[in-house]
């Protein structure tokens, strides 16, 4: 006599038909992006920028501040400048400021433990006109120390 089988005999199944589908007209909804600055560090400037600067400020630590801005196009590039006596590291942030409005339209840059004179950029910046005093906001700090005092502002131009 011949015991029963151990396991189930596998059962196969056939492939399923494939559906035809009709093909429906998709909904689509066109969203406009809200316009959001952009910003990248520049390579090298075009040669011909016409350099906009603050004259120098003193801070009163030994050094002097001078954040500049230049324009192509709809392209701000943005520049930061330290000079001065003293031999002490510096760290600089600059980025593109709505006057009217007191804040900062862009990210912001940071150069850390520079000796001056050096420079902080440039970098450019690209953000939508909204019809304000826009400039080149600089602040400094002593490198080391947690905060940033003080803000210098470049010649403005109604963006």
């Amino acid at each position: 006599m011949v015991p029963p089988p151990t396991t189930q005999p596998r059962q196969t199944t056939a492939p399923r038909p494939q559906q035809s589908k009709t093909a429906q007209p998709r909904k689509t909804r066109v969203v406009q992006p809200e316009p959001k600055a952009t910003t990248v560090k520049a390579d090298e400037p075009p040669p011909s920028l016409n350099w906009q600067c603050r004259s120098w400020f003193d801070t009163g630590q030994g050094v002097q501040m001078s954040p500049c801005m230049a324009m192509v196009g709809d392209t701000f590039y943005l520049l930061g400048r330290v000079q001065g006596s003293s031999a002490a590291k510096w760290d600089i942030l600059v980025g593109l400021f709505d006057s009217d409005n007191h804040v900062f339209v862009s990210k912001t840059f940071t150069c850390l433990n520079g000796t001056a004179p050096y420079e902080c950029g440039p970098f450019t910046v690209k953000v939508p006109r909204k019809g304000v005093k826009t400039d080149v906001r600089q602040r400094w700090r002593k490198s080391g120390t947690p905060s940033f005092g003080g803000g210098v502002e470049s010649p403005w131009i109604l963006w």
